[in-house]
């Protein structure tokens, strides 16, 4: 049964520990059975956390949000910017052992709720194809794929990003969903 959790901004003094979350979080690769040597997944268990001073950035522009424990403690994160006009999910990371508890859900929505507020009418994210808690969980969710060609030039910018750093647009896939939808 899935404990109580509140989601709240970020505190200057939980960056370090949101980037020790995300590396916890991003071991799950390292054990992904569908990798192939086409899709090195563990090479992403190694990648380095978000910067401090991108955290932070995060922070002060109130795109960090923290799902918080009873006792105050972080078992997941989101943050977001703006990309092409649209609210864009830059990163979202849930805790190993607080996974399969709705957290992921909770996070998504709550980043929804937040930029429909702000007056986005999308919500776009970069992620993996094949993996299960990648695309298919934001499909479930109300997300559909975007066509390189339906990319704005900000969009297609990370992409090209992703790729110098050795992300096959292969695996990966953008994808959109629009904020008018109240899932």
């Amino acid at each position: 049964m899935p404990t109580l959790a509140l989601i709240r901004p970020a505190r200057p003094d939980e960056l370090e520990t949101v980037q020790r979350l995300e590396v916890r979080a991003g071991q799950r690769f390292r054990a992904a059975e569908f990798a192939t040597p086409a899709l090195d997944l563990a090479a992403l268990a190694d990648a380095p956390p978000l910067p401090l001073a991108v955290l932070e950035r995060a922070r002060r522009d109130g795109a960090l949000w923290i799902l918080a424990g009873p006792q105050e403690d972080p078992r997941g994160f989101a943050v977001t910017s703006i990309v092409d006009g649209h609210a864009h999910l830059d990163e979202l990371s849930v805790a190993p052992e607080h996974g399969g508890q709705g957290h992921g859900s909770r996070l998504l929505e709550h980043v929804c709720a937040i930029a429909r507020a702000a007056g986005r009418t999308h919500l776009t994210l970069t992620t993996f194809r094949a993996v299960p808690w990648n695309a298919p969980f934001y499909a479930r969710r109300g997300f559909t794929a975007l066509r390189r060609g339906a990319l704005g030039p900000e969009l297609r910018a990370r992409v090209d990003e992703e790729q110098a750093r050795g992300l096959s647009a292969r695996h990966r896939v953008c994808m959109i969903r629009a904020l008018g939808d109240s899932r």
